[in-house]
């Protein structure tokens, strides 16, 4: 018996289209419970099982990522130690500014003992 003969004759027959109602509700809410739960048709769970594993390869990702992030983050400065830094480096910007300053005095200097040489050269 082909369905098709089997539902024309369900319902031609007024009095089983209860019974046919209920059987084909109660088919349809199965289906969809196994298919809620993870139980339904294996093409259902391949494609379930698919996005889990793509999910899960993405979190592993995030994982990784955030496992950078943490490491880069711990090796750089607190607050406190950078604004040691600022200082520092205003007392080094400090200490080129008189060392240049001295530099250029001393090169006066040199120059004019340079000067002072050679004129003396030229008296004797």
């Amino acid at each position: 018996m082909d369905i098709s003969e089997y539902l024309r004759l369900a319902l031609s027959r007024p009095d089983l289209w209860g019974l046919f109602a209920s059987s084909a509700v109660i088919i349809t809410g199965l289906y969809l419970k196994f298919k809620a739960d993870g139980k339904g048709p294996p093409a259902d769970r391949l494609d379930t099982s698919t996005k889990i594993e793509t999910v899960a390869k993405r979190l592993d990702g995030f994982d990784k990522r955030l496992a950078r992030v943490e490491s880069d983050i711990e090796h750089l400065p607190t607050r406190e130690e950078f604004h040691q830094m600022e200082l520092g480096m205003v007392k080094l910007q400090e200490r080129s500014v008189g060392i240049e300053r001295t530099t250029e005095s001393t090169g006066r200097a040199v120059g004019r003992i340079e000067d002072y040489m050679i004129s003396m050269k030229g008296r004797k």
